[in-house]
Protein backbone atom coordinates (compact mmCIF):
# COMPACT_ATOMS: atom_id res chain seq x y z
CA UNK A 1 0.00 0.00 0.00
CA UNK A 2 1.30 3.27 -1.21
CA UNK A 3 2.16 6.06 1.80
CA UNK A 4 -0.52 8.19 0.42
CA UNK A 5 -3.32 5.51 1.13
CA UNK A 6 -1.38 3.84 4.07
CA UNK A 7 -1.93 7.41 5.44
CA UNK A 8 -5.89 8.20 4.32
CA UNK A 9 -6.76 4.41 5.20
CA UNK A 10 -5.63 5.02 9.16
CA UNK A 11 -7.69 7.89 9.02
CA UNK A 12 -10.68 5.80 7.80
CA UNK A 13 -10.22 2.94 10.16
CA UNK A 14 -9.93 5.32 13.24
CA UNK A 15 -13.51 7.41 12.26
CA UNK A 16 -17.16 6.41 11.75
CA UNK A 17 -19.26 9.59 11.30
CA UNK A 18 -22.22 10.27 9.65
CA UNK A 19 -20.64 11.85 6.09
CA UNK A 20 -17.21 11.89 5.17
CA UNK A 21 -15.30 12.59 1.91
CA UNK A 22 -11.66 11.51 1.66
CA UNK A 23 -9.77 12.95 -1.84
CA UNK A 24 -8.26 11.72 -3.75
CA UNK A 25 -7.36 8.17 -1.98
CA UNK A 26 -4.10 6.82 -3.72
CA UNK A 27 -6.17 7.75 -7.41
CA UNK A 28 -9.03 6.86 -5.89
CA UNK A 29 -12.37 9.60 -4.10
CA UNK A 30 -14.23 7.91 -1.78
CA UNK A 31 -17.56 9.05 -0.33
CA UNK A 32 -18.99 7.32 2.77
CA UNK A 33 -22.27 6.89 4.42
CA UNK A 34 -22.76 6.68 8.37
CA UNK A 35 -21.65 2.65 8.24
CA UNK A 36 -18.31 3.55 6.54
CA UNK A 37 -19.70 1.82 3.05
CA UNK A 38 -18.48 3.66 0.03
CA UNK A 39 -21.74 5.48 -1.63
CA UNK A 40 -19.31 7.17 -4.67
CA UNK A 41 -16.44 6.22 -5.83
CA UNK A 42 -13.79 7.21 -9.31
CA UNK A 43 -11.20 6.26 -10.18
CA UNK A 44 -8.32 7.11 -12.26
CA UNK A 45 -5.87 4.06 -13.69
CA UNK A 46 -2.55 5.02 -12.89
CA UNK A 47 0.52 3.61 -13.35
CA UNK A 48 3.78 4.13 -11.12
CA UNK A 49 6.30 5.31 -13.85
CA UNK A 50 9.69 6.70 -11.87
CA UNK A 51 12.74 4.98 -13.86
CA UNK A 52 12.72 7.39 -17.05
CA UNK A 53 13.37 11.31 -17.80
CA UNK A 54 10.24 12.03 -18.23
CA UNK A 55 8.39 10.38 -14.94
CA UNK A 56 7.89 13.84 -13.27
CA UNK A 57 5.79 15.09 -16.28
CA UNK A 58 3.35 11.94 -15.93
CA UNK A 59 3.26 11.90 -12.36
CA UNK A 60 2.36 15.37 -13.09
CA UNK A 61 -0.25 14.25 -15.41
CA UNK A 62 -1.58 12.44 -13.33
CA UNK A 63 -2.24 14.42 -10.54
CA UNK A 64 -3.86 16.65 -12.78
CA UNK A 65 -6.32 14.11 -13.89
CA UNK A 66 -6.81 13.01 -10.47
CA UNK A 67 -7.71 17.06 -9.72
CA UNK A 68 -10.20 16.72 -12.77
CA UNK A 69 -12.02 13.41 -11.24
CA UNK A 70 -12.01 15.07 -8.02
CA UNK A 71 -13.61 17.93 -9.20
CA UNK A 72 -16.55 15.87 -11.33
CA UNK A 73 -17.20 13.89 -7.76
CA UNK A 74 -17.27 17.22 -5.96
CA UNK A 75 -19.34 19.06 -8.39
CA UNK A 76 -22.00 16.03 -8.08
CA UNK A 77 -21.85 16.00 -4.13
CA UNK A 78 -22.14 19.54 -3.79
CA UNK A 79 -25.46 19.73 -5.05
CA UNK A 80 -26.75 16.97 -3.17
CA UNK A 81 -25.06 16.25 0.16
CA UNK A 82 -24.37 17.38 3.41
CA UNK A 83 -20.51 16.59 4.32
CA UNK A 84 -19.37 15.97 8.36
CA UNK A 85 -15.92 15.87 7.05
CA UNK A 86 -14.22 16.88 4.36
CA UNK A 87 -10.46 15.45 3.44
CA UNK A 88 -7.84 16.04 0.68
CA UNK A 89 -4.64 16.01 -0.21
CA UNK A 90 -2.31 19.40 -0.90
CA UNK A 91 -2.73 21.25 -4.28
CA UNK A 92 -5.48 18.80 -5.58
CA UNK A 93 -7.71 19.35 -2.96
CA UNK A 94 -6.37 23.30 -2.85
CA UNK A 95 -7.54 23.18 -6.79
CA UNK A 96 -10.85 21.65 -6.43
CA UNK A 97 -11.97 24.09 -3.16
CA UNK A 98 -11.03 27.37 -5.15
CA UNK A 99 -13.41 25.95 -7.47
CA UNK A 100 -15.91 25.05 -5.41
CA UNK A 101 -15.89 27.08 -2.51
CA UNK A 102 -19.05 26.39 -1.33
CA UNK A 103 -19.14 22.70 -0.96
CA UNK A 104 -16.52 24.16 2.17
CA UNK A 105 -19.57 25.71 3.86
CA UNK A 106 -21.80 22.35 3.78
CA UNK A 107 -18.53 20.63 5.43
CA UNK A 108 -18.62 20.51 9.79
CA UNK A 109 -15.18 19.93 9.24
CA UNK A 110 -12.34 20.50 6.04
CA UNK A 111 -8.49 18.97 6.12
CA UNK A 112 -6.05 20.16 3.69
CA UNK A 113 -3.27 16.91 4.19
CA UNK A 114 0.39 19.08 2.75
CA UNK A 115 3.25 16.63 1.98
CA UNK A 116 6.56 17.86 1.20
CA UNK A 117 5.97 17.35 -2.23
CA UNK A 118 2.41 19.44 -2.35
CA UNK A 119 4.96 22.80 -1.86
CA UNK A 120 6.88 24.20 -4.67
CA UNK A 121 9.06 25.73 -2.27
CA UNK A 122 10.34 22.65 -1.76
CA UNK A 123 10.16 20.57 -4.64
CA UNK A 124 12.05 22.87 -7.31
CA UNK A 125 14.19 24.25 -4.41
CA UNK A 126 17.43 23.00 -6.94
CA UNK A 127 16.01 24.82 -9.64
CA UNK A 128 17.43 28.33 -10.37
CA UNK A 129 13.86 29.47 -9.17
CA UNK A 130 13.81 32.96 -7.03
CA UNK A 131 12.65 31.10 -3.66
CA UNK A 132 10.52 34.16 -3.16
CA UNK A 133 8.89 33.88 -6.83
CA UNK A 134 7.85 29.74 -5.11
CA UNK A 135 6.89 30.96 -1.69
CA UNK A 136 4.54 33.39 -3.11
CA UNK A 137 3.03 30.17 -5.55
CA UNK A 138 2.76 28.47 -2.51
CA UNK A 139 1.17 31.10 -0.17
CA UNK A 140 -1.58 32.01 -3.05
CA UNK A 141 -2.60 28.42 -3.49
CA UNK A 142 -3.45 28.16 0.20
CA UNK A 143 -3.68 31.42 0.97
CA UNK A 144 -7.78 31.85 0.81
CA UNK A 145 -8.07 29.24 3.20
CA UNK A 146 -6.32 30.89 6.15
CA UNK A 147 -9.70 32.51 7.43
CA UNK A 148 -11.90 29.43 6.89
CA UNK A 149 -13.40 29.06 10.20
CA UNK A 150 -13.83 25.53 10.08
CA UNK A 151 -10.58 24.26 7.32
CA UNK A 152 -7.19 22.75 8.70
CA UNK A 153 -4.19 22.15 7.06
CA UNK A 154 -1.91 19.19 8.00
CA UNK A 155 1.19 18.19 8.05
CA UNK A 156 3.29 15.42 8.38
CA UNK A 157 6.25 16.55 11.30
CA UNK A 158 6.79 19.76 13.65
CA UNK A 159 9.72 20.70 11.15
CA UNK A 160 7.21 20.95 8.17
CA UNK A 161 4.86 23.15 10.54
CA UNK A 162 7.72 25.28 10.77
CA UNK A 163 8.36 25.62 7.46
CA UNK A 164 4.89 26.62 6.59
CA UNK A 165 4.43 29.25 9.50
CA UNK A 166 7.60 30.77 9.42
CA UNK A 167 8.42 30.78 5.62
CA UNK A 168 5.05 30.25 4.09
CA UNK A 169 2.69 32.43 6.61
CA UNK A 170 0.56 29.81 7.16
CA UNK A 171 -1.34 30.55 10.73
CA UNK A 172 0.03 28.92 13.52
CA UNK A 173 -3.16 27.75 14.95
CA UNK A 174 -4.31 26.32 11.51
CA UNK A 175 -1.63 23.45 11.65
CA UNK A 176 -1.82 20.28 12.81
CA UNK A 177 1.07 17.99 13.39
CA UNK A 178 -0.16 14.54 12.46
CA UNK A 179 2.59 12.13 12.11
CA UNK A 180 2.75 9.43 9.66
CA UNK A 181 2.44 5.90 10.95
CA UNK A 182 2.19 2.27 10.83
CA UNK A 183 1.15 -0.71 12.57
CA UNK A 184 3.80 -2.54 14.17
CA UNK A 185 1.60 -5.78 15.11
CA UNK A 186 1.60 -6.69 11.71
CA UNK A 187 5.32 -6.84 11.27
CA UNK A 188 7.22 -10.45 12.01
CA UNK A 189 9.85 -11.29 15.11
CA UNK A 190 13.15 -10.30 13.35
CA UNK A 191 15.80 -12.95 12.84
CA UNK A 192 18.39 -13.24 16.09
CA UNK A 193 21.69 -11.24 15.33
CA UNK A 194 23.50 -14.45 14.90
CA UNK A 195 20.99 -15.58 12.20
CA UNK A 196 21.25 -12.40 10.62
CA UNK A 197 24.97 -11.84 10.62
CA UNK A 198 25.24 -14.92 8.74
CA UNK A 199 24.26 -13.86 5.57
CA UNK A 200 24.58 -9.93 6.45
CA UNK A 201 22.50 -7.35 4.72
CA UNK A 202 21.52 -3.75 4.91
CA UNK A 203 18.53 -2.72 2.93
CA UNK A 204 17.70 0.82 1.28
CA UNK A 205 14.25 0.90 0.63
CA UNK A 206 12.00 3.21 -1.58
CA UNK A 207 12.22 6.07 -4.64
CA UNK A 208 15.49 6.22 -5.76
CA UNK A 209 15.81 10.00 -6.58
CA UNK A 210 19.06 12.16 -6.33
CA UNK A 211 18.02 13.31 -3.11
CA UNK A 212 17.54 9.88 -1.30
CA UNK A 213 21.51 9.69 -1.05
CA UNK A 214 21.26 5.76 -2.50
CA UNK A 215 24.55 6.69 -4.00
CA UNK A 216 26.43 7.49 -0.06
CA UNK A 217 24.88 4.11 0.62
CA UNK A 218 26.86 2.83 -2.13
CA UNK A 219 29.96 4.55 -1.07
CA UNK A 220 29.76 3.48 2.26
CA UNK A 221 29.04 -0.37 1.35
CA UNK A 222 32.61 0.15 -0.33
CA UNK A 223 33.76 0.63 2.99
CA UNK A 224 32.27 -1.64 5.05
CA UNK A 225 33.51 -4.39 2.35
CA UNK A 226 36.81 -3.80 3.37
CA UNK A 227 36.16 -5.34 7.26
CA UNK A 228 32.94 -7.69 5.99
CA UNK A 229 34.06 -8.94 2.26
CA UNK A 230 30.38 -10.73 2.14
CA UNK A 231 28.47 -7.83 3.34
CA UNK A 232 25.13 -7.14 0.80
CA UNK A 233 23.28 -4.13 0.32
CA UNK A 234 19.63 -4.76 -0.90
CA UNK A 235 17.93 -1.63 -2.86
CA UNK A 236 13.81 -2.19 -3.09
CA UNK A 237 12.39 0.19 -5.52
CA UNK A 238 13.18 1.86 -8.62
CA UNK A 239 14.13 5.63 -9.85
CA UNK A 240 15.45 8.06 -12.10
CA UNK A 241 18.99 7.87 -10.27
CA UNK A 242 19.22 3.66 -10.62
CA UNK A 243 21.38 3.85 -13.48
CA UNK A 244 23.97 6.39 -11.30
CA UNK A 245 23.98 3.60 -8.61
CA UNK A 246 24.56 0.88 -10.96
CA UNK A 247 27.38 2.90 -12.38
CA UNK A 248 28.97 4.07 -9.26
CA UNK A 249 28.58 0.18 -7.88
CA UNK A 250 31.12 -0.89 -10.76
CA UNK A 251 33.52 1.72 -9.92
CA UNK A 252 33.79 0.85 -6.70
CA UNK A 253 34.25 -2.75 -7.45
CA UNK A 254 30.89 -4.11 -5.36
CA UNK A 255 28.38 -4.76 -7.83
CA UNK A 256 28.48 -8.63 -6.50
CA UNK A 257 27.18 -6.94 -2.68
CA UNK A 258 24.47 -4.93 -4.13
CA UNK A 259 20.89 -6.55 -4.94
CA UNK A 260 18.28 -5.08 -6.48
CA UNK A 261 14.72 -6.06 -5.95
CA UNK A 262 12.54 -3.48 -7.43
CA UNK A 263 9.22 -2.67 -6.09
CA UNK A 264 8.05 -5.41 -3.72
CA UNK A 265 4.67 -6.78 -2.32
CA UNK A 266 4.60 -6.48 1.16
CA UNK A 267 4.38 -9.62 2.47
CA UNK A 268 7.33 -10.12 0.12
CA UNK A 269 9.07 -7.41 1.80
CA UNK A 270 8.22 -8.30 5.70
CA UNK A 271 9.95 -11.75 4.93
CA UNK A 272 12.86 -9.78 3.57
CA UNK A 273 13.04 -7.48 6.71
CA UNK A 274 13.03 -10.34 9.09
CA UNK A 275 16.90 -10.90 8.12
CA UNK A 276 18.16 -7.29 7.47
CA UNK A 277 20.61 -5.96 10.23
CA UNK A 278 20.31 -2.17 9.31
CA UNK A 279 17.99 0.12 7.63
CA UNK A 280 19.15 2.98 5.80
CA UNK A 281 18.21 6.59 5.16
CA UNK A 282 20.83 8.60 4.08
CA UNK A 283 19.03 11.84 2.63
CA UNK A 284 20.76 14.94 1.36
CA UNK A 285 20.62 18.13 3.04
CA UNK A 286 18.03 20.14 1.22
CA UNK A 287 14.75 21.50 2.69
CA UNK A 288 12.35 18.50 1.38
CA UNK A 289 13.88 16.13 2.74
CA UNK A 290 14.63 18.38 6.34
CA UNK A 291 11.22 18.42 6.89
CA UNK A 292 9.96 15.22 6.30
CA UNK A 293 10.07 11.01 8.18
CA UNK A 294 10.08 8.89 5.31
CA UNK A 295 8.02 5.69 6.14
CA UNK A 296 11.01 3.47 5.38
CA UNK A 297 12.14 4.62 8.68
CA UNK A 298 9.05 3.84 10.54
CA UNK A 299 9.03 0.07 8.78
CA UNK A 300 12.49 -0.44 9.89
CA UNK A 301 11.75 -0.31 13.21
CA UNK A 302 8.95 -2.23 13.44
CA UNK A 303 10.40 -4.71 11.49
CA UNK A 304 13.38 -4.78 14.55
CA UNK A 305 15.81 -3.54 11.74
CA UNK A 306 17.96 -0.43 13.55
CA UNK A 307 18.08 2.84 11.47
CA UNK A 308 20.99 4.75 10.63
CA UNK A 309 19.36 8.41 9.00
CA UNK A 310 21.09 11.22 7.45
CA UNK A 311 21.45 14.04 10.67
CA UNK A 312 18.34 16.04 9.88
CA UNK A 313 15.55 18.13 11.64
CA UNK A 314 12.22 16.30 11.23
CA UNK A 315 14.35 12.62 11.48
CA UNK A 316 15.26 14.17 15.02
CA UNK A 317 11.95 14.02 16.03
CA UNK A 318 11.87 10.30 15.69
CA UNK A 319 15.09 8.70 16.06
CA UNK A 320 17.07 9.78 19.79
CA UNK A 321 20.99 8.99 18.66
CA UNK A 322 22.77 6.04 19.90
CA UNK A 323 19.43 5.48 22.16
CA UNK A 324 16.63 3.96 19.50
CA UNK A 325 18.76 4.49 16.50
CA UNK A 326 22.11 6.42 15.16
CA UNK A 327 21.86 9.96 13.00
CA UNK A 328 25.24 10.68 10.96
CA UNK A 329 25.70 13.49 8.72
CA UNK A 330 24.31 13.90 5.23
CA UNK A 331 26.78 12.96 2.55
CA UNK A 332 28.98 11.43 4.37
CA UNK A 333 29.50 7.83 3.74
CA UNK A 334 32.88 7.39 5.65
CA UNK A 335 30.56 8.27 8.54
CA UNK A 336 27.78 5.95 7.61
CA UNK A 337 30.24 3.07 7.10
CA UNK A 338 31.29 3.52 10.74
CA UNK A 339 27.89 3.40 11.90
CA UNK A 340 27.51 0.50 9.96
CA UNK A 341 30.16 -1.59 11.67
CA UNK A 342 29.53 -0.17 15.35
CA UNK A 343 26.30 -1.78 14.77
CA UNK A 344 27.53 -5.13 13.44
CA UNK A 345 30.80 -5.48 15.47
CA UNK A 346 28.81 -4.65 18.90
CA UNK A 347 26.12 -7.67 19.94
CA UNK A 348 25.20 -5.62 22.92
CA UNK A 349 24.80 -2.35 21.15
CA UNK A 350 22.56 -3.93 18.42
CA UNK A 351 20.12 -5.42 20.86
CA UNK A 352 20.27 -2.01 22.95
CA UNK A 353 18.91 0.12 19.44
CA UNK A 354 17.01 -2.57 18.30
CA UNK A 355 14.83 -2.63 21.75
CA UNK A 356 14.39 0.88 22.13
CA UNK A 357 13.94 1.45 18.42
CA UNK A 358 10.45 -1.41 19.32
CA UNK A 359 9.50 0.40 22.26
CA UNK A 360 9.64 3.95 20.28
CA UNK A 361 7.45 2.86 17.17
CA UNK A 362 4.72 1.61 19.39
CA UNK A 363 4.34 4.19 21.17
CA UNK A 364 4.90 6.75 18.42
CA UNK A 365 1.61 4.38 17.00
CA UNK A 366 0.14 4.89 20.29
CA UNK A 367 0.37 8.74 20.09
CA UNK A 368 -0.53 8.87 16.60
CA UNK A 369 -3.85 7.30 16.74
CA UNK A 370 -4.73 9.21 19.80
CA UNK A 371 -4.25 12.36 17.89
CA UNK A 372 -6.52 11.37 14.86
CA UNK A 373 -9.01 10.31 17.72
CA UNK A 374 -9.29 13.91 19.29
CA UNK A 375 -9.09 15.68 15.83
CA UNK A 376 -11.81 13.23 14.14
CA UNK A 377 -13.27 12.32 17.37
CA UNK A 378 -14.10 8.51 18.31
CA UNK A 379 -15.61 6.02 16.28
CA UNK A 380 -18.72 6.66 18.09
CA UNK A 381 -18.86 10.46 17.59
Amino acid sequence: MGGLAYRLNNFINTVQSRKLLFLPSNQESHFFNSRNQVLFKSRITYERTVCDRISRVRQYLNAVLLSLDSIRTLRWISKYCAIRLLYGFGLSASIAFNLFPKILERSDKVVIDIFETELFYTLLENLSLPQGLLKTVDRLSYRRFFDSPNLSFFCLTRAMKRCLTRDLGFPADKVIVMYDTIDPNIYRAPQTFEDKMRHPKIIFMGDIYARDGVDVAVQALAVVKKKIPDIRLVITGKGPALPDVLRLGKRLGVSRNLEFTGWMEFGDLMHLLEGVLIGLVPFTDNLANRIVIPRKAFEYMAAGVPVVASNLEAMRELIDDRNNGLLVSPDAPDELAQRILDLMETRQFYDSIQLNATKRIYQHNYDVQQRVQEYFGSPSG
